[in-house]
């Protein structure tokens, strides 16, 4: 996964024209600072807000598959954050 978030940063930022694109080029020192800024994004996840809680037991009552869980519980972590969840 920190692979997968490494290469989506670099995609972004290659987007806004911060780089030519391929991941897979770079040298190895960039790819490694990249890595770290996908684990802290990662770890930043691990304390979930009210709203992922929320969506987390909507999920339970919904009996949703693993697969559509994890989708339903990103897509909650991706709204825009709420005043008292920005100023944490």
């Amino acid at each position: 996964m920190i692979e997968r978030v490494a290469k989506a940063i670099y995609a972004e930022a290659s987007r806004q024209g911060a780089g030519h694109g391929n991941f897979d080029i770079l040298y190895a020192e960039v790819q490694d600072g990249l890595r770290l800024m996908a684990r802290a994004a990662i770890e930043a996840m691990r304390e979930p807000s009210p709203a992922l809680i929320l969506e987390a037991t909507d999920c339970g009552r919904r009996k949703l598959g693993n697969g559509d869980f994890w989708r339903a519980i990103i897509d909650a972590a991706l709204q825009p954050a709420t005043d008292s969840e920005a100023a944490k």
